[in-house]
């Protein structure tokens, strides 16, 4: 008789995949929503929307599963992350808003360049909150730049001249002050 192992997969089963996700507590949605809200500019109904999206695409199987040993928020951000990115990929000849107020291109539809409008304005607004809520840690805002437009460690430390240990404090600041935000709200 021949009996057959259990081999471990890389990825978490459909099955495994959804027993994670129904373990997620209030404070893990709470976390989702809040990643969701960076990706879609701080509005609650389409971060909602996000999420909802990224457990719907993770369990129909449009997707591979979690990898084993990653977490399930992390999993799911990256989800989120990549429907927003092909969303934006669709939408990459709309206007885009410069740090100086300029606009950079025109789309020829009149109805794209309202969205992009809208998208430049909540821009324009997510980087004046952010500015005010790092207020006076210049290096933290700079650094939350930095990785808002896609630099790696690496090249935010080449670009600020700054070592690994002065790049990890400003992260570790940055991490303690998004903590102690995060515990005077309410989950």
């Amino acid at each position: 008789m021949t009996t057959l192992k259990a081999v471990k997969s890389d990825h978490l089963t459909p099955d495994e995949l959804q027993d994670e996700i129904n373990t997620l507590l209030d404070a893990d949605i709470f976390r989702l929503k809040e990643i969701a809200r960076k990706y879609v500019g701080g509005h609650e109904l389409a971060a909602d929307d996000l999420v909802q999206e990224a457990i719907y695409r993770a369990l129909s199987g449009k997707r591979k599963t979690c990898p084993s040993g990653l977490s399930i928020i992390s999993f799911l951000a990256g989800v989120m992350k990549s429907i927003t990115y092909d969303a934006r990929q669709e939408a990459s000849h709309l206007v885009h808003f410069t740090k100086d107020e300029t606009w950079e291109k025109f789309s020829d539809a009149a109805d794209t360049q309202e969205v992009a409008l809208l998208k430049a304005e909540q821009e324009r607004e997510y980087y004046q909150a952010l500015e005010v809520f790092f207020d006076g840690d210049d290096e933290s805002l700079l650094m939350t730049f930095y990785l808002q437009n896609g630099y790696s460690p690496a090249g935010i430390r080449k670009a600020e001249n700054w070592n690994k240990t002065q790049y990890d404090t400003i992260r570790k600041r940055i991490r303690r002050k998004i903590n102690d935000y995060l515990k005077g709200k309410k989950l």
